[in-house]
């Protein structure tokens, strides 16, 4: 009843009242905001940092996997193939060896694409230190 009074004699309505003490709070909270802004950026580089490392050792280990399986996989078809060539199934394991090879490659493929999905934990740290203070200045204002 009193703030109705108040805002009545003013001339104020409420919506500007509450913008008014919404940035009177903003501003006063001015340096507690900019430090919080300043711990999530650091927060947000050291986790950049670790997912780079992270990433670097993937690809290093994704192409020594990727080379060391084209070279086990042509000694293996040159193997078959040499076994194979005084036989009748000469031709089944030359048909059979590029088929093989790409069905292998399919399974490397989904298991790459769901290994991909579940890097989704990126910077998971920082999305809920941000979620965390924005709910608590939803809760404030």
């Amino acid at each position: 009843m009193v703030a109705e009074a108040a805002r009545a004699e003013r001339g104020t309505t409420g919506a500007t009242v509450d913008v008014l003490l919404a940035a009177r709070v903003l501003r006063a909270a001015g340096g507690a905001l900019w430090d919080q802004a300043r711990l999530h950026g650091e927060l947000a580089r050291i986790e950049w940092i670790a997912e780079q490392r992270r990433l670097a050792r993937c690809a290093v280990f994704a192409v020594a996997v990727v080379v060391l399986l084209a070279c086990a996989s042509a000694a293996l078809g040159s193997a078959a193939l040499v076994l194979a060539w005084d036989t009748p199934w000469r031709l089944a394991v030359a048909i059979a060896l590029p088929l093989v090879y790409a069905a292998l490659a399919g399974v490397a493929l989904l298991r790459l694409r769901s290994a991909w999905a579940r890097a989704s934990g990126a910077f998971a740290a920082t999305r809920s230190e941000i979620a965390a203070d924005l709910a608590l200045l939803r809760s404030r204002l």
